[in-house]
């Protein structure tokens, strides 16, 4: 719940659709702390054997796929916004844009493999 106030303060010199930019790129690195810290416990509930039925384990889970989703609505927003900023700022938010996208994939892969040892405890050799 926190953060309103610094997405309504954009800087002067921001136009609408850089602001617009900037609070899309906000959601998304909230978004994707969330992720990561809920990936490092789905790893420590793995690493501690619990398994993919536990109530710990498949809630985890269920937040990341929740909060990836709403990273990947929040990134296609994102890209919308990003054809439309002007001069010096569209090649920088591309770029982050891009990374974004890997990052996201990066952690669909991660949980896959999260879930998949956790089903599958016997072949976790890593």
């Amino acid at each position: 719940g926190e953060g309103v106030a610094s997405l309504l303060s954009s800087g002067p010199s921001a136009g609408p659709t850089m602001s617009l930019v900037a609070s899309y790129e906000e959601q998304y690195r909230e978004l994707i702390r969330g992720i990561n810290t809920k990936l490092d416990t789905l790893s420590s509930l793995q690493k501690q054997s619990v398994s993919a039925s536990d109530e710990r384990f498949s809630k985890s889970v269920a937040g990341v796929r929740q909060d990836l989703e709403e990273a990947g609505d929040v990134l296609d927003k994102l890209s919308l916004e990003a054809r439309t900023v002007k001069g010096d700022g569209k090649a920088a938010v591309q770029t982050r844009l891009k990374q974004a996208k890997i990052d996201v994939g990066i952690c669909h892969e991660t949980l896959a493999s999260l879930t998949a040892k956790a089903e599958n405890p016997a072949r976790s050799g890593g």
